[in-house]
């Protein structure tokens, strides 16, 4: 796996913004090393084993298939209520005490100045703030003085989908994404804008997530002609064919790698890109080429 120097020049210059998925999150373990954080299919499937409701099992698992993962949330906290659905979402992302992964250590190592992620989990966050003495701010969708932070140039990790710190404004349902857009449109304004303005390369993310869809949406086809924005993921079932779609579509530049072993490809190719990003800087210092 090769990075575009595209990508290295951005993030040497701070011009790129990383947007994390669950599959970052994924590679970190519990304290006690039983379990890994749930993707969020995985998540509803845990859920949906608590539902006797064949009826109801056969429609999420269809929703599933689908990957429409928030109207799958709908129907099952219809089916448990709000109280139920936040308990087990603390149990499953928070109270096993995961562990930051070395991927963690070398997304830090990049020193973006912000970082997205929709994962409700907090291991990266801490690991960061941990790593920099809490002086990167970590902030959500729903933050008065989002916009104020971001043009102080402050290092952001910013929480799409909000924090299990605040789990009534958490992001799972339809519904609740809905109320977020109309509640909190100025947010999406500013996503938009940041799309236009920084080069987005997404990580352990799914083609799926609404957010990205909204960005990418409104970024191909408002301002046609923009540089692309960069999507990694495994190369299962991504042919020339789906790439040129991708691209006419959403202007989106997809970089694969084999996910065997674990993905250690993707690791491995983190771990270089560090390096690369440093010499960046060094000649950008060394020749001033701001």
């Amino acid at each position: 796996m090769n990075w575009p120097i595209d990508i290295v020049e951005k993030i040497a210059k701070r011009k790129a913004i990383l947007f994390l998925g669950a599959g970052i999150s994924a590679n970190a373990v519990s304290l006690d090393g039983s379990k890994h954080p749930p993707t969020w299919e995985e998540f509803i499937r845990i859920i949906l084993n608590e539902i006797d409701n064949t009826a109801i099992k056969k429609y999420v698992d269809s929703l599933l298939k689908e990957k429409d993962y928030l109207t799958a949330c709908e129907v099952l906290v219809n089916q448990i209520g709000n109280i139920r659905f936040e308990k087990i979402a603390r149990d499953q992302f928070l109270a096993p005490k995961y562990k930051s992964h070395k991927i963690h250590e070398n997304i830090l190592k990049l020193d973006a100045r912000i970082v997205i992620t929709p994962s409700v989990d907090k291991i990266y966050e801490v690991y960061a703030q941990s790593e920099t003495a809490g002086t990167i701010l970590v902030k959500k969708y729903y933050d008065s003085d989002l916009v104020s932070k971001i043009k102080a140039d402050e290092r952001i990790i910013l929480k799409i989908h909000g924090t299990l710190d605040e789990s009534s404004k958490m992001i799972f349902t339809r519904s609740q994404y809905t109320n977020a857009r109309y509640e909190n449109a100025a947010f999406y304004r500013l996503l938009e804008a940041l799309s236009l303005n920084y080069t987005f390369v997404f990580l352990g993310c799914g083609f799926s997530d609404p957010d990205i869809q909204l960005v990418l949406e409104n970024y191909s086809f408002v301002f046609p002609g923009s540089p692309s924005h960069y999507f990694v993921t495994p190369k299962n079932g991504i042919n020339d064919e789906f790439k040129q779609i991708i691209k006419e579509n959403r202007n989106l530049e997809i970089i694969t790698y084999n996910s065997k072993n674990s993905h250690q490809e993707l690791h491995n190719a983190l771990e270089n890109l560090v390096p690369l990003v440093e010499d960046e800087r060094t000649r950008i210092a060394n020749e001033m080429d701001w």
